[in-house]
């Protein structure tokens, strides 16, 4: 690590800038990786029941040694593209409400948090320790995910304390109540009678939790009411489920040890947790390389770059998605994309024969290639690129045998 002495503090670490801190906690990784010569766990799984069968087998893999897939019933090798649909396909099913261990959270920004009073039974921390395992291989492999953690579980892994502004990000509307207890003289306002308590429903029987002991008898007032607030936002943050996060955060420390994030900031593990949310097209091409009949002064290329720039962001997720089985940059940008094994591997755009027959483009998601037919005019490239945004993209990883 240039620049980066090898024996430093954490706390030296944290005062780095965000890319040194990138270097240094990467390199913490690869410390702990094994070399893919050294032998792969696989699994092979069902998509029909991709989380049961996952949850299952991944106890027996060792998440530091490569990590092979196989899907039943497709004959693709994986090359590591199958590695990212199969974390994108566990993240889709486990953040899903019906799995019941996360819940949308009801703030401005779509994120997730863990859903409260959920049942201690194995199964259920399963999926939690489960969810943590494919986060934390995600993170392990640098694969971004597209799943929006909220504060409060960002900071939990960071070791932060959990503050009144952090439950912004979890229930809008209760943090507002509760700045309004703050600003205001409750004792004037007849609308507040409030005690140290929590009133909720679990399995549709209601419950009343005391904030401190006997709080079902300690009115709220002007005097007490920091400590009110400072308890419900630990108990919203953390007590409410403090089985999910414990859980969590154990699995999450087998992976990947926690004091190593510790030296980000929220924002900066946001970042590394789900890349770049804004796809630069200028960067991508910049960082493209090509091959075959194709330059970057081919027409044909050309009418490519001119293309997707017309695109929202929306789209661009996807084709990006498709083409390298991702739907965020890593949070250098394009110029840092890797191939399965941790090697950087820009983007690249092949030439392949044009046929009427099988106009559309294919990607190899495992080494970050785009097969693009040489296309008669700029049209028929448009038309083919706009089908390929309306895909679904399941199964469409990986290369034939």
């Amino acid at each position: 690590l240039k620049n980066i002495p090898k024996k430093i503090s954490l706390e030296d670490v944290r005062n780095l800038n965000y890319h040194d801190k990138l270097r240094w906690f990467r390199s913490q990784i690869d410390k702990l990786r094994i070399p893919w010569t050294q032998g792969s766990d696989k699994l092979t799984i069902s998509k029909d029941h991709i989380l049961f069968e996952s949850i299952l087998k991944l106890k027996s893999c060792l998440l530091h040694k490569e990590l092979k897939i196989e899907f039943e019933g497709e004959l693709l090798n994986d090359a590591g593209g199958l590695l990212r649909e199969w974390i994108n396909l566990n993240i889709r099913e486990l953040f899903k409400p019906e799995t019941g261990i996360f819940r949308k959270s009801d703030a401005d920004e779509i994120t997730y948090s863990f859903k409260p009073f959920v049942s201690d039974e194995e199964f259920e921390m399963d999926k939690v320790r489960h969810a943590a395992k494919v986060i934390g291989k995600a993170i392990f492999e640098r694969i971004p995910i597209n799943a929006y953690l909220d504060k409060t579980i960002i900071k939990h892994i960071l070791g932060h304390i959990i503050t009144l502004d952090d439950i912004d990000s979890i229930d809008k509307p209760v943090a507002q109540s509760l700045r309004y207890i703050l600003d205001h003289d409750i004792e004037q306002d007849a609308m507040i009678e409030e005690y140290f308590v929590i009133t909720h429903y679990q399995d549709k029987t209601e419950k009343v939790v005391e904030l401190k002991e006997g709080g079902s008898s300690i009115l709220l007032t002007n005097e007490n009411k920091r400590e009110y607030v400072e308890l419900k936002v630990q108990w919203i943050g953390y007590l409410s489920v403090k089985s999910q996060v414990d859980a969590f955060l154990e699995e999450l420390g087998t992976v990947i040890p926690l004091k190593n994030f510790s030296v980000f900031d929220t924002r900066e593990l946001e970042m590394i947790i789900n890349g770049v949310p804004f796809i630069d097209v200028d960067d991508w091409e910049t960082n493209t390389i090509y091959k075959g009949e194709f330059n970057k002064e081919n027409p044909v290329i050309q009418w490519f770059w001119a293309a997707i720039r017309k695109w929202d962001q929306e789209k661009l997720s996807k084709f990006l998605q498709y083409s390298t089985g991702s739907s965020r940059t890593p949070v250098e940008g394009f110029r840092v994309l890797e191939s399965n094994r941790g090697e950087y591997s820009n983007f690249c755009i092949e030439s392949v024969k044009y046929l009427e027959s099988e106009p559309y483009p294919r990607a190899h998601t495992c080494f970050n290639r785009l097969d693009l037919p040489i296309y008669p005019s700029s049209e028929k490239l448009e038309e083919a690129l706009n089908y390929i945004i309306m895909l679904n993209f399941d199964g469409v990883f990986g290369i034939k045998d």
